[in-house]
Order: C-alpha cells, then structure tokens, then sequence
C-alpha cells in the first residue's frame, strides 16, 4: 500500500513556541481565517505557517480546547482552498498533541468534519494528517466506518494516501481481533480500487480539474448583489432564480433553465457561480450546457485588449492568477474533447492568457508596495 508508514503523530512534529507561565494566547479566528482565505498563492505557505503558530500557542495555552478552536478546523476544512495548505496539517498536529484537551462531544464532531469534508483533501500531508487523526482519536469501529467514508468521498489519488495510512494503524492496534482485521482488509480492498479509479479511471482528468478550480474559487463568497442593473433588460426571472442559492447545488438542467442569468449577473455574483458553470461542464462532457457555450463565446475575442467588450471587462478582469490558471485548464479540456470548434477555443485560451498576465502585474505591484 502506497504512503503507509508509522503515523504522521509519531514523528517529527510543528513546534510551537511556548509563552510565560500563566500566560494564555488568545487567537483572532476570523481574523486567522481571512488572513488564509486573502493571502494570494505565492505568500500562501508563509501565512499557513504563522497561523498554525498562532492556533498551536493558542492551544497549548488554554485549560481547555474552545469551541472557537473546533469551528475554526471545522470552517477550514470545509473550504477546499485551504485543505491542501501546509497550515492545516499542523493544525490537526496540534489538535493531536492536545487531544486530552477535548471533550467527548469536541473529538465527535472533529471526526464528523474531516469524514464530511474529505473530498476537498486533495494532497499527501493534509490526507495523512486527517486519516492518522482518525485512526487514532476515534474508538476502532468508528474509526473504521469513518475512514470507509472518507473512501467513498475521495477525489485525488493523494488523498487515498491517507487513508491507507489510517487503516495500517487499525491493523497494527487491533492484531488479536481476527473479525475486525478483515473488515479492515475489505476497507483496504476498496481503498486500492478507489485509488486505481482515481488515477486510470475515464473521470480521473476531470476530477483532478473539478479539484483545481474548486481551490482556486474557494475565496468566492455568495452575493449579496444578484443583478446588474447597469443592463437594460426587461426580465430578472432567470437570475433571481439563484437568490440564495450555493454554487454547488445548482444542476446543468438550473443552468439551461435560466440561462439569461449569465449575461445578468452583477460581477461578483458572475465570479461566484462561474465555478458552477466550469464544475458542471467538466463533470457531465456529453451534456450542453448553454451557459458553457456562453462563456466560451464571451472568451473568443480579439487579442486587442481595446476592443473588448464592458462585460468581459466587468467580470472576467481582475480574478486572481489561480482563477485564470484554472479556465486556461477547462479551456485545454474543451479542446481534448473536441467540445468546440479549435480556433475559437484558441482565442478564448489567449484571451485568458493576456488577463492572467495583468493579473500578475498587479500581484507583482501589491507585493513590491508591501
């Protein structure tokens, strides 16, 4: 089994500076959150790792874990821009190492959240870190259920990685309990076929795709402005449809039900669900989706920034590096499927490219001013 060794816990492990005696480092957590969720790629790793300090004093501090600190895990790890940041993984270190900390009720409801969110985990050090915290905080059978969940969710090959990881332990623990050591052996059966389905399966590339621009939207918030009303249209139906509505509950058939929201949107609410539109064509290639069909039409322009039009400038400027590197990706699937006639998908690829380099330009500019 690939990726098996001794536990992510029983290593070396993220040191945490201790503070005076009596003394107890409280921690901002919304502001901790924000700072992950802002910080552009390239300074990601560097704010991780001050934040994994900050929580780590914070828990070595405190007489008892607080619920701030669980949904402050619990928030992280629904948020797929941030499961595969270095800082999570010291994070559920941390948690680890203060395990006689939690409650009964705590240490549930932290299982609860890393099964429920397993399929935004898509790298090795997250993945072991969550399927050794399983392994070893939950009682055997639970840990069990938990990690043949978290196969059933898994999206990268990495994450599987993980959960292997767990299942050794389990067998490792439980050697005397011949009942239990098969049920781990069924469980390491359908991990290994899960892995093979992620790395060779027909849905592999699109899944790894799905992945990547849902990390690179995660930041997107939902709307509080629906409609552009710099627009003159008659109609608000169709984009008054998605009121309230969480970018991945909505189908192909919502999308080809309302399709004059695309041209409606306001251009945060178009940043938002932009990622619906990318998601579901990836995932469903012999399926129209009308609104695919307009976002490629919008991208297919001349490579004259001057000449484009006030939507494209509206809501396709100004995204971040990750953003574009993630429909420049949809852009070379659409082509390998031969989705779309091959020249209007190479001007969509360059149009993408010019804002992707401007985009860099004013990261480069922010970074030089700080």
């Amino acid at each position: 089994m690939r990726g098996l060794h001794s536990g992510c816990f029983s290593g070396q492990v993220h040191q945490a500076k201790t503070p005076g005696a009596g003394q107890e480092r409280a921690l901002d957590f919304e502001f901790a959150y924000r700072r992950l969720v802002d910080a552009e790629p390239a300074d990601a790793a560097r704010v991780s790792e001050e934040v994994a300090d900050a929580f780590s004093d914070s828990l070595l501090t405190a007489a008892s874990i607080s619920e701030q600190h669980i949904d402050f895990v619990c928030r992280l790890l629904a948020n797929p821009l941030l499961t595969g940041r270095r800082g999570l993984f010291h994070l559920v270190t941390g948690l680890y190492l203060e395990r006689e900390k939690l409650s009964a009720i705590q240490a549930q409801r932290l299982l609860a959240c890393m099964a429920a969110n397993f399929e935004h985990v898509a790298d090795e050090d997250p993945a072991f870190a969550v399927g050794d915290f399983v392994a070893r905080v939950a009682p055997p059978d639970r840990a069990l259920a938990l990690l043949r969940e978290m196969t059933g969710k898994a999206g990268a090959r990495d994450a599987v990685s993980g959960i292997f990881l767990g299942l050794d332990i389990l067998l490792k623990r439980n050697k005397e309990n011949a009942e239990f050591l098969a049920a781990v052996d069924a469980a390491v059966i359908a991990a290994t076929k899960r892995a093979v389905e992620l790395e060779t399966g027909d849905d592999a590339p699109a899944l790894r795709l799905v992945r990547q621009i849902e990390r690179a939207f995660a930041h997107r918030e939902k709307p509080d402005v629906l409609i552009n009303r710099s627009i003159p249209v008659a109609d608000d139906e169709d984009v008054l449809w998605f009121a309230g509505r969480d970018w991945r509950e909505i189908t192909l058939q919502d999308w080809n039900g309302h399709s004059d929201a695309f041209f409606r949107f306001a251009p945060d609410a178009f940043r938002y669900y932009l990622q619906s539109i990318l998601c579901l064509a990836a995932k469903n290639p012999e399926e129209n989706l009308l609104a695919a069909d307009a976002l490629v039409n919008c991208l297919d322009r001349t490579p004259n920034p001057e000449w484009w039009d006030q939507f494209l400038l509206d809501c396709l400027y100004g995204l971040r590096v990750d953003e574009y590197d993630a429909i420049s990706s949809w852009i070379v699937m659409l082509s390998e499927r031969k989705s779309y006639e091959e020249g209007s998908l190479t001007r969509a690829y360059r149009t993408i490219h010019l804002l992707r380099a401007e985009a860099e330009k004013d990261w480069l500019r922010r970074l030089k001013r700080s």
